[in-house]
């Protein structure tokens, strides 16, 4: 059964049928929010709020079909919302190395050196470039999840890369 089914049996009462989205989608929640905030104590709750959130709101989702993007949508502006609060608060925590999965043609140390660089960016950033690299989202669908200029996200990843680049002293 696809996305588009399951939400609708889910709308229609089967809220049962809501376990089979959450078994389908988590890992890339859980990837969403582990590359943008990496505080593992934290993590699990907002995955979770995400996928509850997403319960509740449901209905107001027109095309059921889209049911990932407007996922991530919620998973995204939760995480946000975290960045937000514990920037007030001071409370952002430093990032923790993740194992990177290895790469085509022996890059494992490229792909390495690139999230190590990556992790060190400012949380929005990484959640940007989590929804690019992670996800493979579009920068106009990384713009929809967002809720961003498509421009605003064409500059950041542009920042992004130039950043990353310049750190692993690569020329263009």
């Amino acid at each position: 059964m696809d996305d588009a089914a399951l939400v609708e049996a889910v709308k229609q009462g089967g809220t049962e049928r809501f376990a089979e989205l959450v078994d389908r989608h988590s890992g890339a929640v859980f990837r969403l929010v582990r590359a943008a905030i990496r505080n593992p104590d934290d993590v699990e709750d907002l995955a979770q709020d995400a996928f509850v959130a997403a319960f509740r709101s449901l209905r107001r989702l027109r095309d059921p079909s889209r049911f990932r993007p407007y996922l991530l949508s919620i998973a995204s502006r939760r995480i946000i919302d975290y960045i937000r609060r514990h920037k007030r608060r001071g409370t952002m925590l430093p990032l923790e190395s993740e194992p990177v999965a290895p790469g085509p043609d022996g890059r494992q140390d490229l792909l390495e050196a690139v999230e190590r660089v990556a992790s060190t960016l400012p949380p929005e950033a990484r959640l940007v470039f989590a929804l690019r690299h992670h996800e493979g989202l579009s920068c106009i669908q990384i713009a929809r999840v967002l809720e961003l200029p498509a421009g605003t996200v064409y500059s950041r990843l542009a920042r992004i890369h130039k950043t990353i680049r310049r750190a692993l002293e690569v020329t263009e």
